[in-house]
């Protein structure tokens, strides 16, 4: 018996490839639109993630909206309306459809070399496809998840005008789907440890500092990527410190 070819596809790597190619486009379908789509039907709150809220000028969360702080900020919409489930469920939708017209382009090209014919000018075309779906469904991504992205915040926090909000770098728009990791710094927040030498809460100072107990426990928890030279001000006033008492940059 003939040993196999390694650089050979047999019939059950062409039907595992195709297998595996289904899989994937059928729990995106699932995990992005599918599953969405049933909690608004049987009436479940909506609950999406908010990018960049720490960074918002807002005064809080709006009436039936629940504005909770974890590894990132997510708000809960007791009584969302259409547009507010359709704003969540398009990028996921739009990233699914992407990868399904990228593996079916991938499906056709394999029949053809299953069949000993990949050099043809189809597969030359489908091969632009790929690459085409894939670079331009990256950047069509970014606009429509930053446009959902600013129609959720604007629902979901007081004051809040944004239009285009994405955190999205080079590297999400060459793989999108990928979250970005943010730059690294060594910066620390002593907030915690002038809270309790004053004796005050995170709502008292939130309420004389004039900003959110979300964006001040972002900062607390040093989240925060930024912080504009008025909040920083008013938080030395109120905590009667210094910069340097509230911030220390640690040794590399």
């Amino acid at each position: 018996m003939a040993a196999k070819d390694p650089f050979k596809f047999s019939k059950t790597d062409f039907q595992l490839t195709r297998l595996v190619a289904g899989l994937a486009a059928l729990a995106t379908l699932v995990i992005a639109v599918v599953k969405p789509v049933a909690a608004w039907v049987v009436g479940d709150p909506l609950v999406a993630e908010v990018e960049r809220l720490a960074e918002t000028p807002a005064d809080g969360a709006k009436p039936g909206v629940t504005l909770t702080h974890g590894s990132a900020v997510t708000a809960e919409f007791a009584d969302a309306g259409a547009s507010l489930w359709l704003a969540s469920i398009i990028p996921g939708a739009l990233f699914a459809g992407i990868l399904i017209v990228v593996l079916w382009l991938l499906w056709r090209l394999l029949g053809d070399v299953e069949r000993g014919e990949p050099f043809t000018l189809a597969n030359v075309w489908r091969m632009r496809g790929i690459a085409w779906a894939m670079v331009g469904g990256a950047f069509l991504l970014f606009t429509v998840d930053g446009l959902a992205n600013a129609y959720l915040t604007q629902h979901a926090v007081e004051g809040a005008s944004t239009i285009f909000t994405n955190t999205a770098t080079g590297s999400d728009l060459l793989l999108p789907g990928v979250m970005a990791v943010d730059e690294p710094h060594r910066v620390v927040c002593h907030l915690d440890d002038l809270l309790e030498a004053r004796g005050m809460t995170l709502a008292a100072l939130a309420d004389e500092v004039g900003v959110t107990v979300v964006n001040l426990s972002v900062l607390k928890n040093n989240r925060a990527k930024a912080v504009r030279f008025s909040t920083l001000t008013a938080l030395c006033d109120v905590l009667d410190c210094q910069p340097g008492d509230l911030f220390t940059v640690t040794g590399p």
